[in-house]
């Protein structure tokens, strides 16, 4: 049974067509796939509102991953603990084949993110028309 293969040439490789490229996500049994984003896949599309108001709830840190790099080093890392953000977002967690925490998918906070910045933006306006008036 083959349980992982190497690309030669995978690693840090540019493309031509970069405006067309897609990011290829490998999920906890090791299947490689794409997220799809138009409307056509989807279903049930909703305005998030302020679900997105828990990412105050999040803590980012900065880190050092224990194992070093192929090189040895081991640069500052930027994220979150995903423990922490199982507490929060529970759906933004994948668990691995045992059952443990594996990671954050990222990828799901920005629209969140963007969401939150929207918010804010409909704050600073109403701030700014009281102030005008």
């Amino acid at each position: 049974v083959q349980t992982s293969a190497y690309m030669a040439g995978v690693y840090a490789q540019s493309t031509s067509d970069a405006a067309s490229s897609v990011t290829v996500y490998v999920d906890k049994n090791g299947k490689l796939g794409t997220l799809m984003s138009s409307q056509r896949y989807k279903e049930n599309i909703q305005d998030m509102g302020d679900t997105s108001a828990r990412l105050y709830e999040l803590r980012p840190v900065t880190y050092n991953y224990k194992k070093a790099d192929a090189d040895g080093s081991k640069p500052l890392e930027y994220g979150l603990i995903a423990e922490e953000v199982s507490q929060v977002f529970p759906d933004l967690v994948v668990h691995g084949k045992d059952g443990q925490i594996e990671t954050v998918q990222y990828h799901k906070l920005v629209p969140m993110l963007l969401n939150e910045i929207q918010r804010l933006r409909a704050d600073v306006d109403k701030m700014k028309a009281k102030v005008g008036n």
